[in-house]
């Protein structure tokens, strides 16, 4: 009897493992390093979300905070310190930071959801619409960056008939203000906006520490 019940125990922890892999649909569809990059692991994180509301905002900081912390990774929420949307530029955000020791800044954005039988495209207003992460692109500075999420965020017309979750997360050095990590990521079919945060969060911050950007 005892070998049962700990035969039994044993397929039980699997068949739930198993169920929590297949409940985890977030996935990256493309991952960006600066080659470059070369210096420490990054030890203190400012959290950047561009939602189009301020709750989502400050769930989505509140949630990646709390896990890099949980990660052993100091962090802060952005809403605290640069509550005004209209107003994060280069300018506003150093003054915020200044003196704080944020050596990097995490920033998502939702750059689509595809509804299941056509795509209802985002509209781009007043934004670079060069690709890639080199100079010229949109991607490459972190305060030039914000301006185009925040536009493409706040613009669309691709909040209903959700079916796959599209998002784009970038970690900039904040001493060279330089993109140095991007990751795109898609979820198909998520039960809730938490559970796209809930796995987003772990992603990002699993590959960020595999690949030594995050202490």
């Amino acid at each position: 009897m005892p070998n049962l019940l700990r035969h039994c125990s044993i397929l039980i922890i699997m068949i739930a493992l198993s169920l929590q892999v297949a409940c985890t649909s977030m996935k990256f569809t493309k991952v960006w390093v600066d080659e470059s990059h070369s210096g420490p692991p990054y030890h203190k994180v400012l959290v950047i979300g561009v939602a189009d509301t301020m709750g989502n905002r400050e769930d989505f900081e509140n949630y990646f905070v709390k896990q890099l912390k949980a990660s052993g990774i100091d962090a802060l929420v952005s809403y605290k310190i640069l509550p005004d949307t209209t107003k994060i530029n280069r300018d506003s955000v150093l003054a915020a930071i200044s003196g704080l020791g944020f050596d990097c800044a995490i920033v998502t954005h939702l750059t689509g959801i595809e509804a299941e039988e056509s795509p209802i495209q985002p509209k781009k207003v007043g934004v670079v619409t060069s690709y890639g992460y080199g100079p010229g692109s949109y991607n490459y500075q972190m305060y030039d960056y914000y301006q185009y999420a925040s536009n493409y965020v706040t613009h669309t017309d691709y909040y209903t008939n959700r079916d796959t979750v599209s998002l784009v997360t970038n970690l900039y050095d904040i001493a060279t203000e330089k993109l140095v990590w991007s990751g795109k990521s898609a979820q198909f079919a998520p039960d809730s906006v938490d559970d796209v945060v809930v796995e987003l969060t772990q992603l990002v911050i699993a590959d960020l520490k595999q690949k030594k950007l995050l202490q």
